[in-house]
């Protein structure tokens, strides 16, 4: 369907030329293109020598001319698209009086002036950028160092609790050192303390301590009692 299709437009658009080709020679008059069917070609002059040159030369100014209107229109659309109010009414001012000035050269030079524009023109943009991206680095460094001087309070915090648990591991550690270094004082104070105690013997001594107490004071008394005796 596609293939028929094109076939189609291009047989229209070929029908469409020959119907618009010049039926005179535009130097000498001569008739042409007459009874064209679909093979032949369209003639733009009848051959002659001279009417072939001013054919080339015409052909040539509506090049030139093409040319001319599609150059004013590229730096209209540049303007259109980067360039303010004024700044474009001054662009397209220079334009049209570089194209009046010079018919052959006159858009191309015009073309290159806005080509100098618009480089001067990115190199401010690219500068613009670079400042951009230089505002967005500086945001960065200045958040990596606030948090940067964040987690520095807490590893100094977390090495102050890290020397308290040390010291006081020191202080235990020193005091089982010192146990060990006299295991014998050690291991008699540990059977002292962990012996039963016999309360039966705690009983007796105490029954001849009170016994004994008891004789000692009647020895003090017997001589006494003697003298009074005399």
């Amino acid at each position: 369907m596609t293939n028929y299709s094109s076939y189609d437009q291009e047989r229209t658009r070929k029908a469409e030329e020959r119907r618009l080709a010049p039926q005179q020679c535009p130097s000498c008059g001569t008739a042409i293109n007459e009874h064209l069917n679909e093979w032949d070609k369209i003639r733009s002059h009848c051959g002659a020598d001279k009417c072939r040159k001013a054919a080339s030369r015409a052909s040539l100014a509506q090049r030139k001319e093409q040319a001319r209107t599609d150059a004013r229109a590229r730096v209209l659309l540049y303007c259109e698209q980067h360039l303010d109010q004024e700044q474009r009414n001054g662009v397209m001012a220079m334009c049209d009086l570089l194209m009046a000035s010079s018919v052959e050269e006159g858009h191309e030079i015009a073309e290159q002036v806005v080509h100098t524009i618009d480089n001067k023109r990115c190199k401010h943009d690219r500068i613009e950028v670079l400042e951009r991206n230089a505002a967005v680095w500086k945001r960065k460094a200045v958040a990596s160092e606030r948090q940067l001087n964040e987690r520095i309070k807490e590893l100094e915090g977390e090495l102050e609790l890290f020397n308290g648990l040390e010291a006081t591991i020191h202080g235990i550690a020193t005091r089982q050192q010192d146990l060990q270094r006299d295991p014998e004082a050690q291991l008699s104070t540990s059977q002292t303390n962990n012996a039963p105690r016999d309360h039966e013997r705690e009983r007796t001594l105490a029954v001849h301590a009170q016994a004994g107490s008891d004789s000692y004071a009647n020895e003090d008394n017997e001589p006494e009692d003697s003298d009074e005796e005399e």
